[in-house]
């Protein structure tokens, strides 16, 4: 748990434009740019490590209760095999149209939250939509738990601005009774 989430939130800036730096070189390895797999690899390591800072001020209680219901827009592309679960799990840790449906993607609001677990517990390994220029705009991923049903597409942009929702988060009062039917805390925080 953390007792002051300034310096969290501090390292969740730095993230933004580590983001920011490498999603915007090329890390297409179709191209021939240099270090292509060390800005990869960057760009893979700030969304990780935002997804676990971002997780962790939520267990530690430090973002308000509004920020429990913070949604973003992604795609979602269903699985399009029959009993996933008996092929090897290994053939399918990279999202290809093998396995998902990227023709019949959906549209959906998913919580900030929902979206950092998938992150943290990525099943595929994550992997980039690029633009003509090579340059990251988006990523692909699913959880151990989704991946037999369901991949999600992130957008790069909707990512930084769930982490600057973050960081601009401050909860200032705390207002808490015991619920006696639920027999249980209630905790509410602005």
């Amino acid at each position: 748990m953390l007792l002051n989430s300034y310096y969290w939130k501090d390292e969740l800036r730095g993230l933004i434009d580590e983001i920011d730096r490498y999603a915007n070189l090329s890390i297409d390895e179709n191209r021939d740019a240099p270090d292509v797999s060390y800005s990869a690899f960057r760009l893979e390591r700030a969304l990780l490590y935002s997804a676990f800072t971002i997780r962790l001020l939520y267990e530690s209680e430090k973002l308000t209760s509004s920020m429990k219901g913070y949604t973003l827009a992604v795609e979602e592309i269903e699985n399009t095999i029959e009993n996933p679960e008996r092929i090897l799990p290994l053939f399918r840790r990279y999202p290809d149209s093998e396995y998902y449906d990227f023709s019949n993607s959906k549209k959906r609001t998913i919580s900030g939250r929902y979206l950092a677990n998938q992150l943290i517990h990525s099943f595929v390994i994550l992997s980039f939509k690029t633009d003509s220029t090579g340059a990251a705009i988006g990523f692909y991923v699913t959880s151990d738990h989704d991946a037999n049903k369901r991949l999600h597409y992130c957008s790069l942009g909707e990512w930084l601005k769930f982490i600057n929702a973050v960081i601009e988060d401050e909860v200032t009062s705390v207002n808490s009774y015991y619920d006696e039917r639920k027999e249980k805390w209630i905790v509410t925080k602005s």
